[in-house]
Parts: C-alpha cells; sequence; structure tokens
C-alpha cells in the first residue's frame, strides 16, 4: 500500500490536471484499505488478547486450586504435629508418674527384701 501510495503521490500533479476523479477515486480507495487494514489488525490484536486472558484465567486457576490444596495440607501437618505434642507431653507425664511408682516400690520393698536376705543367711544349708 505504501508503495502504490508513493507512485500515486509522484503522479498526482499529471492525474490532478487530467483526471481528478480518478485521483480521487484512487485516494479514497487507499484510505479505506488502510481503515480496512486497521480494524482487521486490531480486531486479530483484541481476538490475541481474549486468548491470552483465557490461558492466563485457566493458569491462575489452577495456581490458586494448587495453592488452597497446599494450604490445607499444611493446616493438617500442624495439627498432626500438636496433636504429637500433646500426646509425647502425656507420655512424659505418664512416665514421671509410673518412674514415681516404681520409686516408692522399691522404697516399700527395702525393708522386706533386707529381712529375706537375713532370712536367707539364718537358714542352715541341707545337704
Amino acid at each position: 500500500m505504501a508503495e502504490t501510495y508513493e507512485r500515486f503521490g509522484k503522479t498526482m500533479e499529471i492525474a490532478v490536471n487530467t483526471q481528478g476523479a480518478v485521483v480521487r477515486k484512487m485516494f479514497l480507495t487507499v484510505a479505506m484499505r488502510t481503515r480496512d487494514f486497521v480494524m482487521e489488525t486490531r480486531r486479530d490484536a483484541e481476538n490475541w488478547v481474549d486468548r491470552i486472558m483465557t490461558v492466563m484465567d485457566q493458569q491462575l486457576q489452577r495456581f490458586e486450586a494448587q495453592t488452597e490444596e497446599e494450604l490445607q495440607a499444611l493446616q493438617q501437618i500442624a495439627k498432626a504435629v500438636e496433636f504429637v505434642e500433646t500426646r509425647v507431653q502425656q507420655l512424659e507425664q505418664a512416665l514421671m508418674e509410673v518412674q514415681s511408682k516404681e520409686e516408692r516400690l522399691n522404697q516399700a520393698a527395702f525393708p522386706f527384701m533386707k529381712l529375706m536376705a537375713a532370712d536367707i543367711l539364718a537358714t542352715p544349708a541341707s545337704t
């Protein structure tokens, strides 16, 4: 179109003097083709933007879904860790109670063990 317009411009003086109507028609044709080209290019650009936006929207939705899943997984892990920590504390408390009872039993059994040891030493060995 640019080349056509340049040729048109070079011959414009001759054409104006001899064929004004033809020149006018040529100018209007070039202008109409230019307008059509610009409008088609604009439509193509808008369609391209629409396609790109659709793809980006789909990717964002997938990313959002994955992020939500990961967040839920992390929340479940946090709950599990909290449960484990609570259970460890309960087991440590139970262990301390068992150790305390063992110590009291050992203290209570000490006189009996001492008495039994003395009784074994006092009993004559049978042959």
